[in-house]
């Protein structure tokens, strides 16, 4: 199975690979630093097998792509079930990611303080 880097080289498998396994072949810098990857561009988990030929972007924070996927899918879902625990009954909304970060509206049975 072959795998195209953005940078035009190619990387050749057994079988199936993971995301994960793209990046780690690459370098532990870039595995320590990956978020997801993009394959024939679409994004995936970096757990997904990749099981045919592709083109193959890893996304890390550094990327747009990656920034978001950091920013919703890791750190929103953090906070999430951070507020879920701290304050159970309280009602999560929307959480969507915005120009420069991400937010959640939140319900609390009872006003938050700065101690909390």
């Amino acid at each position: 199975m072959q795998i195209t880097l953005p940078d035009g080289s190619i990387k050749t498998f057994d079988g199936p690979i993971t995301g994960a396994q793209v990046a780690e072949s690459i370098g532990p810098g870039l595995f320590k630093a990956a978020v997801a990857i993009a394959v024939n561009g679409h994004e995936q988990d970096l757990s997904e097998p990749i099981t045919d030929d592709a083109a193959v972007s890893i996304l890390t924070v550094r990327d747009e792509a990656g920034l978001d996927v950091m920013r919703h899918t890791i750190a929103a879902q953090v906070l999430a079930r951070a507020t879920r625990e701290l304050f159970p009954g309280s009602k999560l909304a929307i959480g969507p990611t915005v120009a420069n970060g991400f937010y959640y509206d939140v319900e609390f049975s009872s006003a938050i303080t700065d101690d909390d």
